[in-house]
């Protein structure tokens, strides 16, 4: 159970790591 719970938490960090990444590449275009 506990090695299913760090899967879910490294999975959502992730996410979040790419939503945060996306919101970047939004608000700095690398065309600019």
């Amino acid at each position: 159970m506990e090695r299913l719970d760090l899967i879910c938490r490294k999975k959502r960090l992730r996410l979040q790591r790419s939503e945060k990444a996306t919101v970047h590449a939004t608000q700095y275009p690398l065309n600019s």
